[in-house]
């Protein structure tokens, strides 16, 4: 998966990117890592359900630049995508 998601993101640089920590079949920490690797400098913005201690910092060190917990209101998605789409 992540060799596709790189090979496309060199194809069509993406404006921002959302992963979901629950994809299947992936673990999505690896996935924001590999793609930082890459050099992609997109806002990168995770979604979880996850409700574990130092998530906002783990997701952040591996690379993200946001966190948003599960369930969220989409108003407030909405709000924290536009801010990392100006930032």
């Amino acid at each position: 998966m992540a060799a596709n998601l790189a090979s496309t993101l060199a194809e069509r640089p993406a404006d921002m990117i959302l992963i979901d920590l629950g994809l299947p079949g992936a673990d999505g920490l690896t996935l924001v890592e590999q793609i930082r690797a890459q050099g992609v400098v997109a806002p990168i913005l995770v979604l979880t359900a996850y409700e574990l201690p130092h998530l906002h910092a783990t997701v952040r060190g591996a690379g993200a630049n946001e966190l948003v917990q599960k369930p969220y209101d989409q108003e407030e998605l909405i709000h924290r995508m536009r801010r990392l789409m100006a930032a």
